[in-house]
């Protein structure tokens, strides 16, 4: 059965607002820390949590408002699904944890570097 015009355009509508969300999203969280600078800085040989995606994952699941670790942990890898569509993903908390915690020591310069933009952020 055909589709009606009406319907494949408000799919498109809901597709470009995803697509203008998805970047918006990356680009901001970009802007606090380079992608390149920080898979070279932290070694990995993870397949599924290299560093940039551990640092987007710890921040969404800063900002969700699950009230459990493993609720923050599903919403914030929904999203992660929709950032990185073509990207595997690890499934679990505890795998997360595991990665986050092996990344933990060479992250350090990475908490020192957000603390010190936060100043010139409060001025936005």
């Amino acid at each position: 059965m055909a589709k009606s015009r009406k319907e494949l355009r408000r799919r498109r509508n809901r597709r470009s607002r995803r697509e203008s969300y998805r970047s918006a999203l990356l680009k901001s969280i970009s802007a606090l820390v380079d992608r390149r600078a920080l898979d070279k800085a932290v070694p990995s040989n993870a397949k599924s949590w290299k560093p940039w995606r551990l640092m987007v994952a710890a921040l969404l699941m800063a900002w969700h408002e699950g009230s459990s670790l493993s609720e923050k942990f599903t919403g914030t890898r929904i999203v992660m699904r929709e950032l990185f569509p073509r990207t595997r993903l690890g499934e679990t908390y505890q795998g997360f944890i595991k990665a986050l915690l092996g990344a933990t020591p060479e992250l350090d310069w990475l908490s020192e570097h957000l603390r010190a933009q936060l100043p010139a952020w409060a001025d936005q």
